[in-house]
């Protein structure tokens, strides 16, 4: 099935495809009267018609789907964040202790937050309005003095603890 994307894509193409044969068969009617070349014009019009109004009809049944797995991921995160809230704020102020035990600035503080987070450089420096070669600069001066070799190696940094060895993962339950 196309994306959502391509879908809409497909629908505008159509309804410029309908609305050229409205005008087709209008002016056919007018200039030649009844025909069997109405009569497919005509046909065709009702099929394009049908199309749209599948992709339509889809594409709003895929949207309602999408906004419902949306809102049970939310509901999700803010259970996550109830149940969790005590070792949510520790580890915040462990991440906080840890950066000044390396020594960061500030604004590189603010920095291995956001790579941490996920966010590219060309993100970071969007937010924090620097260029992307500052933000590059600092992002090599975290590593630097942190002893790590990349975003990655940051991140594990702070999980690696928190989820224990691999052998001892234990199974998910409920699933």
């Amino acid at each position: 099935m196309p994306s959502a994307r391509t879908r809409i894509i497909y629908a505008v193409i159509m309804i410029a495809l309908i609305a050229g044969e409205i005008v087709d068969v209008v002016g056919d009617f007018v200039r030649e009267g009844f025909t069997i070349w109405l009569c497919q014009d005509v046909l065709l019009l009702l099929l394009v018609s049908v199309g749209v109004t599948y992709i339509l009809y889809t594409s709003a049944a895929d949207l309602r789907g999408m906004h419902i797995h949306l809102e049970k991921a939310r509901q999700d995160v803010a259970s996550f964040r109830s149940r969790n809230q005590d070792a949510i704020v520790a580890m915040r102020e462990a991440i906080l202790s840890q950066f000044g035990a390396w020594g960061f600035t500030p604004a590189e503080a603010r920095i291995a937050d956001l790579l941490i987070r996920g966010y590219s450089s060309r993100q970071i420096a969007g937010m924090l309005g620097r260029s992307e070669r500052t933000v590059r600069n600092q992002t090599l001066s975290i590593y630097r003095k942190s002893g790590m070799t990349g975003r990655s190696d940051l991140s594990a940094f702070f999980l690696q603890d928190i989820m224990g060895e691999e052998k001892e993962f234990p199974a998910v339950q409920g699933r």
